[in-house]
C-alpha cells in the first residue's frame, strides 16, 4: 500500500515508533525481530480520526493492563492491534472467489492477507440487549409455539429445508425454553453465550460430520445468534398458518420479523456468514412475501440481500469448486440455490425486472429426488437410497401413490427446470432483439413444447394428485405445472406481436390459465386452510389469462366478430364469473398483492359487464377479414374509469393492450393497517 505522495506504508508498531520500515508483507523484519509478529499489520488509513469508518482497528480500554508512570499508559494507542479476548479467535472465512480473479490469486500469494477483525466496543453491542424482549416472548409462548410449528411441520407445508436439519433443532430449543423455571436467567444466558459465539466462526463442517454432531452445534451450550434469527423467523412464518384463539398472529409475526433480521444484522456485521444465516436468510423471504407479498419492495430487496450471501458462500459453484461438507449440508446447499433460482425467475416475470441469477454463470446441478429423512442418512443405507434414483435424478418406479406424499425434493427439480426455460423467455422477452429474434423464438419454443416430455409422468399435474398428498405440497405442484404454461403464454405473446401466428394459440392458453386460477379456488372449499392464501397465483397466472380472454371477447363483441378460439364462449363466460365472484366474495386481506388483485378483477369485470349488456356475437357469423368495420364507440357508462387506458376500440388486437395496461401496474403500495414502515427494528 502506498501514501498520497507515492511513498509506502510502514506498519503500525515502526510508524508509531518512528523507526524505519523495510515494508515486508505480512510481516516486517523489525517485528519479526522483536519478536512481536501478530503486532505488526498495516492500516489504510493511520491519521483517521476516531469517527472514521475504520471502526475495525480501533481498539478499546486494556482493563487488565497493569499501571505505568503514566495514566495514558491504560490505553492503547489509537492504531495498535488488540490482543487477547478482544480479536476474532480465528480470521474471517474465505469467501467464493472465481478462478480468474484478481483477488483469488492474492489468496494463494498473501494467504494471510485477511485481516483478524477487532471486536466493536462494548457500547456498540449495547442495542444487542433489543433481542432479549423477543425472546422473552418466545419462552413465554414456547409450548404454544412448540405445537403451531410441529402442526405446520406434520401439514407437510412446502419447505426447501430438511424438516431433520430445520424443525428439530428448533423442537428441541422450545421444548427446552418451556421446562426452565427460572427463564430470565435462562435468557441471559442464552444472550451472553450468542453474544460470545460472535467472535468465534461456526466449527468448519468435514465429510464426516454426522448429523448428531451437527445438531449439537445448535444446541443451548452452543448458541449462536445466526441459529436465534432462523428460531425468530421459523416461529414467526409458521404462526401465520396457525388458527389458535386469542392469539395476534399478525403482530406476533412481525416482531419475530424484526427479532430475526436484527439478528442477522448483527452477524452480518461481525462477517459472520454460513449455512445457517443462509437458512434463516431463505425463511425470512418466505415471511415476508407471506407478510407483504411477492411484489413488495421489502421483499424483493431482502431476496436480493440473499441471493448476494448464496453468492459470496460459492452456492452457485457446488460441481466446478466442490466444498467440504458431510452430504446432507451439500444437498441442502443445492435445494436452496435451486428454489432461489425458480424464485428469481418467477419474480423477474411478475415485475419485468431483470434476474439477479443469470445460468450462465452457475453450475445447473440438480437436488437429488430423495425424501427429506433419506438426505441425513449416512453410510450404507445412503448408498441405498442413491441407488434406488436414475441417471436423471428421479426415483425410480416411486411415485405418488395412494397414501404417499409428495416429495418437496421434486418440486424443487420441477421449478428449477422450468426456471431455465423461463430465463431464456426473459432473455427473449426484456433484451432488445436482434436479427436472429425470431428464429431464436421458434428455437425456445421447441424447447418449450418438448420439456413436459422429460418430466416422468408420476409428476405431472392432475386433479388426482389432490387425493395423495397435502393440500399444500399439491398447490406447489399446480403452481410448478402453471409457470411452465405462462412461458408458453409469453412466447405466444411474442410470436402474436411478430404477427407469426393466429389469436387462437394465445387464447386458448389464456383459458388454460384461467382453468388453474379456478381449480385452486375449487380446491378451497375442500380443504379451507388454503382460503386467502397464495395472492401470487392470481397475479402471475391467472388474471393475465383471464384479463386476455375479458379483453378479447369485448373486442370481438365491438366488432361483431367471433372470437378466435377453441373453447366454447359460454364457458368463457362463466369462468370469467366464478373468477370475479371469488373477489367480490371472499374478504382478502388488506394486504397490496390483494389490493391488485381485486383492481385487476374490477377491471375485467367492467369489461365483461359491458360485454354482455352489448350483446355477445353470434359465434356462427362469418366475416370477411378484409371486410371494412365501424366499431361502435365505447359506452361511458362503464364501471371502472380505467378502462379507457385499454384503447380496446382500435383496430390492435384487445388483448395486447390488456397485457400492456397489466405491465405497466404498479404492485407495491402501503396499506393502512400492515405498512412496511411499522416494521422498526428493535430500540
Amino acid at each position: 500500500m502506498y501514501r498520497r505522495n507515492g511513498k509506502r506504508i510502514s506498519c503500525e508498531p515502526c510508524r508509531i515508533s518512528k523507526v524505519r520500515c523495510d515494508h515486508a508483507a505480512p510481516v516486517c523484519a523489525r517485528c519479526q525481530t522483536r519478536g512481536a509478529p501478530e503486532k505488526c499489520f498495516y492500516h489504510p488509513a493511520p491519521m483517521t480520526r476516531n469517527n472514521s469508518d475504520f471502526r475495525q482497528y480501533r481498539v478499546e480500554k486494556q482493563q487488565t493492563r497493569p499501571t505505568t508512570r503514566k495514566s495514558k499508559a491504560q490505553v492503547n494507542p489509537p492504531n495498535q492491534k488488540p490482543d487477547g479476548d478482544d480479536i476474532v479467535s480465528d480470521p474471517a472465512p474465505p469467501s467464493y472467489l472465481g478462478f480468474f480473479s484478481t483477488l483469488s490469486l492474492c489468496q494463494r500469494l498473501w494467504p494471510v492477507a485477511t485481516p483478524r477483525w477487532s471486536i466493536p466496543p462494548e457500547d456498540k453491542l449495547s442495542k444487542f440487549k433489543a433481542i432479549e424482549p423477543p425472546l422473552r416472548k418466545v419462552m413465554a409462548y414456547s409450548h404454544r409455539l412448540e405445537a403451531i410449528v410441529r402442526q405446520y411441520r406434520d401439514g407437510m407445508h412446502f419447505i426447501v429445508i430438511p424438516q431433520p436439519l430445520l424443525f428439530d433443532p428448533v423442537l428441541l430449543f422450545l421444548q427446552e425454553l418451556g421446562t426452565r423455571s427460572d427463564q430470565e436467567a435462562f435468557a441471559k444466558d442464552i444472550l451472553k453465550t450468542a453474544k460470545g459465539n460472535l467472535r468465534l466462526r461456526l466449527a468448519p463442517m468435514t465429510p464426516e460430520l454426522g448429523l448428531s454432531d451437527f445438531l449439537r452445534i445448535l444446541s443451548t451450550e452452543r448458541i449462536r445468534l445466526e441459529f436465534l434469527s432462523l428460531v425468530f423467523s421459523l416461529c414467526g412464518l409458521t404462526s401465520l398458518y396457525a388458527d389458535v384463539d386469542g392469539f395476534d398472529a399478525t403482530a406476533f409475526a412481525t416482531e419475530m420479523y424484526n427479532a430475526s433480521k436484527y439478528c442477522l444484522k448483527i452477524c452480518r456485521s461481525h462477517n459472520q456468514l454460513n449455512d445457517i444465516t443462509v437458512w434463516s436468510s431463505f425463511i425470512n423471504t418466505m415471511f415476508l412475501s407471506s407478510l407483504f407479498g411477492n411484489a413488495s419492495d421489502m421483499a424483493y430487496r431482502w431476496f436480493n440481500e440473499f441471493v448476494s450471501e448464496l453468492f459470496i458462500l460459492g452456492f452457485h459453484r457446488l460441481v466446478s469448486s466442490p466444498p467440504d461438507g458431510p452430504f446432507f449440508v451439500l444437498e441442502t446447499r443445492k435445494r436452496i440455490f435451486a428454489i432461489a433460482v425458480a424464485q428469481d425467475k418467477s419474480i423477474s416475470t411478475l415485475l419485468g425486472r431483470p434476474p439477479r441469477i443469470d445460468s450462465r454463470f452457475c453450475d445447473l446441478t440438480l437436488p437429488f429426488d430423495l425424501d427429506d429423512d433419506e438426505v441425513v442418512l449416512d453410510g450404507s443405507r445412503l448408498e441405498t437410497a442413491l441407488n434406488g434414483l436414475d441417471a436423471d435424478g428421479w426415483k425410480c418406479n416411486q411415485g405418488t401413490k395412494a397414501g404417499q406424499t409428495l416429495r418437496p425434493a421434486v418440486l424443487i427439480r420441477l421449478r428449477y427446470r422450468h426456471a431455465l426455460l423461463q430465463e431464456r423467455v426473459l432473455g427473449l422477452w426484456m433484451t432488445e432483439r436482434q436479427e436472429s429474434f425470431s428464429e431464436t423464438l421458434h428455437e425456445v419454443y421447441e424447447e418449450y413444447e418438448l420439456g413436459k416430455t422429460r418430466i416422468p409422468p408420476q409428476y405431472q399435474y392432475s386433479a388426482s394428485i389432490w387425493n395423495k398428498s397435502s393440500p399444500w405440497l399439491c398447490v406447489a405442484l399446480l403452481v410448478a405445472d402453471l409457470s411452465y404454461l405462462y412461458s408458453g403464454f409469453l412466447l405466444d405473446r411474442m410470436l402474436l406481436q411478430a404477427s407469426q401466428i393466429s389469436p387462437t394459440r394465445l387464447l386458448d392458453k389464456s383459458a388454460e390459465l384461467l382453468s388453474g386460477a379456478l381449480e385452486f379456488i375449487q380446491r378451497q372449499s375442500c380443504h379451507p386452510e388454503l382460503g386467502g392464501r397464495f395472492p401470487w397465483l392470481f397475479l402471475y397466472y391467472g388474471l393475465p389469462g383471464a384479463g386476455t380472454l375479458a379483453a378479447e371477447l369485448h373486442q370481438s363483441t365491438l366488432s361483431r366478430v367471433p372470437i378466435q378460439t377453441t373453447v366454447p364462449v359460454s364457458k368463457v363466460v362463466r369462468d370469467l364469473s366464478v373468477l370475479l365472484s371469488y373477489f367480490e366474495r371472499e374478504r382478502l386481506p388488506d394486504r397490496p398483492d390483494f389490493q391488485v388483485c381485486a383492481h385487476i378483477g374490477k377491471m375485467i369485470g367492467a369489461l365483461l359487464d359491458d360485454t354482455l349488456d352489448r350483446g355477445l356475437p353470434d359465434s356462427t357469423q362469418q366475416q370477411h377479414p378484409h371486410q371494412d368495420q365501424e366499431l361502435p364507440e365505447l359506452s361511458g357508462s362503464l364501471p371502472h374509469d380505467g378502462l379507457d387506458a385499454l384503447n380496446l376500440a382500435t383496430d390492435a388486437m384487445a388483448s395486447q393492450a390488456f397485457l400492456s395496461w397489466f405491465d405497466e401496474l404498479i404492485w407495491d403500495y402501503p396499506t393502512a393497517d400492515l405498512e412496511p414502515d411499522s416494521l422498526m427494528e428493535p430500540q
